[in-house]
C-alpha cells in the first residue's frame, strides 16, 4: 500500500509539472507571437528543454526566470516531473542534490555507506503532501508575479490601474527590479 500511496503522489507531481510547463510554454509562444512576429519561434519553443525555454522566457520578457522567488520550487518541480517521466536520469540526479529529503524515509541499513546515487532511485522517492501543496503554490505565485510585472511595463497606465499597482506594490513580498 505504502508503494502504491507514494506512486500516487509522483503522479500527482507529474501532473502538477505538466499543467505548469504547458502553461509557461503557451505564455512564451504568446510573447514571441506578439513581440516577435517576424520571427518563426514555435517549433523551437514546443520542443526546448527546460534551459532553452528559460532563454526564450529572459529575451522576450527580460527578466529571468531565476529572479522569480518561485524558481528554486519550480526547478525542483520540473526536474521531479522529468524524474517521474523519464527515470533514473540527469534529471534524477539533479533532484537528489536539490531535494534529499524525498528519500528520508528509506531504513538506515539501505542507506548506510552507500553512496546517494547508488541507491536512490525515481521508485523509491516518496514526495510529501505538503511539498506538493509547494508546488501549487508556486506555480500561482509565479503567475501573480508575471501579471504583476505584465501590469507594471504597460505604458501609459490608466489611473484605475496605476491605483490597483500602488496598493499592490505595499503588500507584494517582492517586487521586480528593472534591468
Amino acid at each position: 500500500m505504502q508503494y502504491v500511496i507514494r506512486e500516487t503522489k509522483l503522479a500527482f507531481s507529474l501532473a502538477i509539472q505538466s499543467i505548469w510547463e504547458r502553461q509557461l510554454r503557451a505564455y512564451v509562444l504568446g510573447c514571441a507571437r506578439e513581440l516577435r512576429p517576424a520571427e518563426d519561434l514555435q517549433s523551437k519553443i514546443e520542443r526546448a528543454d527546460w534551459e532553452k525555454l528559460q532563454k526564450f522566457f529572459i529575451s522576450l520578457r527580460g527578466i529571468e526566470l531565476r529572479a522569480f522567488p518561485s524558481f528554486d520550487v519550480l526547478d525542483i518541480l520540473q526536474n521531479l516531473g522529468s524524474a517521474a517521466r523519464h527515470g533514473d536520469g540527469g534529471s534524477a540526479k539533479k533532484l537528489i542534490r536539490q531535494c534529499p529529503d524525498l528519500w528520508a524515509h528509506l531504513p538506515e541499513a539501505l542507506t548506510n555507506g552507500i553512496a546517494p546515487f547508488d541507491y536512490r532511485t525515481v521508485a523509491m522517492l516518496d514526495v510529501p503532501v505538503d511539498r506538493l501543496k509547494g508546488f501549487a503554490e508556486a506555480v500561482a505565485g509565479f503567475w501573480e508575479d508575471a501579471e504583476y510585472i505584465y501590469n507594471e511595463s504597460i505604458e501609459p497606465k490608466d489611473a484605475h490601474l496605476e491605483a490597483r499597482l500602488a496598493k499592490e506594490r505595499l503588500q507584494r513580498k517582492w517586487i521586480p527590479q528593472r534591468p
